[in-house]
C-alpha cells in the first residue's frame, strides 16, 4: 500500500521530468546512471578494474568538462582518473624513447684507452660527463654506465670538484634581473596527443614573459615566438639561457643576437 502511493504521488513528476529530457540518448544515459547509483548502494565496496576498463574511462572521462567530470564518476575519483592517464603518458613516452632493439656495440681495447685518457687529462669530468664526449667523437650510444665500468677497472676516479665564488643561487639573486631562460615542456592529452609548450621566464621576478603551444613547433614557429619576445616586452634580456634543444634553432637564435642579447 505505501509504494501503491508512492508510485501514484510522484510519477506525475517523473514523467515530466523524462519529456524534459530530449532525445532517447539522453533518456538512456539517465537510466543507467540511476541503475549505478543502485549497484553501488548494494555492493558498499570499491570495484576493482582491468586494465582495459581503466582505459576506456581514462579516454570517455577526460573529454569531458572538468566541471562534468566530477558529476560523471561515480565509482572513482577524479584523482583517480587523472593518476591512470599519467600512468599511461608515461608508458607512452617510455616506448617512444627506448632504445633501438639489438646487443650496444662492443667496446674494443681503443675506446677504453680514449676513455681512459679523456678521464685522466680531464679529472674532474663526472661519468656523464666523459660519455658525453665520447658521443661527440662520434660513439653515440656509449653510455655512462659503460664509462663507469671501464673506468672502475682500472682504478680510475673522477675528483670531486669543488666550487669557489658565488653559488648558482647567490649569483641569480646578483644578475637575475639581466637574464632570462627558455624552455620546452609537453602536454600529452587522453587521446595521446602531445602539445609542445615554450615559455621565457625572467629570472629575477619568475614572472612568465611569454608563452605558447603548439602540435609542430617546427623552425618558423619557433623563430615567431622570439620575434614576439620584443613586442610583449619593452627591455630584451641580456642573456638567454636554454638548453640544446634541437628547436631552439640557429636562426631563432640569432633574432635576439641582432637586438643586443
Amino acid at each position: 500500500m505505501f509504494w501503491h502511493l508512492i508510485l501514484i504521488l510522484f510519477s506525475p513528476l517523473y514523467l515530466m521530468f523524462a519529456l524534459l529530457i530530449r532525445g532517447d540518448q539522453a533518456r538512456l544515459v539517465v537510466a543507467l546512471y540511476q541503475q549505478v547509483l543502485v549497484l553501488q548502494r548494494q555492493l558498499g565496496k570499491q570495484p576493482s578494474l582491468m586494465k582495459g576498463e581503466r582505459l576506456a574511462l581514462v579516454l570517455s572521462g577526460l573529454l569531458l568538462a572538468k566541471e562534468r567530470l566530477g558529476e560523471a564518476l561515480l565509482i572513482v575519483k577524479p584523482e583517480t582518473l587523472v593518476g591512470w592517464h599519467r600512468a599511461i603518458v608515461r608508458r607512452h613516452w617510455r616506448l617512444l624513447s627506448s632504445r633501438k632493439p639489438g646487443r650496444p656495440p662492443e667496446i674494443t681495447p681503443q675506446m677504453e684507452q680514449l676513455v681512459l685518457r679523456i678521464a685522466r687529462e680531464n679529472r674532474w669530468m663526472g661519468y656523464g660527463k666523459i660519455a658525453g664526449e665520447m658521443g661527440k667523437l662520434g660513439y653515440s650510444r656509449f653510455g655512462r654506465t659503460s664509462v663507469k665500468r671501464i673506468l672502475k677497472q682500472h682504478g680510475v676516479t673522477p675528483e670531486r670538484r669543488h666550487s669557489f665564488g658565488l653559488g648558482w643561487l647567490q649569483f641569480l639573486s646578483h644578475y637575475g634581473q639581466f637574464i632570462w631562460a627558455s624552455d620546452f615542456a609537453t602536454v600529452t592529452t587522453a587521446t595521446l596527443q602531445t602539445y609542445y609548450l615554450v615559455f621565457f621566464l625572467e629570472i629575477g621576478t619568475r614572472r612568465i614573459i611569454h608563452c605558447n603551444v603548439s602540435t609542430s613547433p617546427d623552425e618558423d614557429w619557433v623563430a615567431q615566438q622570439f620575434r614576439n619576445l620584443s613586442v610583449l616586452s619593452d627591455k630584451l634580456p641580456t642573456y638567454l639561457i636554454h638548453d640544446r634543444d634541437s628547436k631552439y634553432t640557429r636562426h631563432a637564435d640569432s633574432l635576439l643576437e641582432d637586438v643586443g642579447t
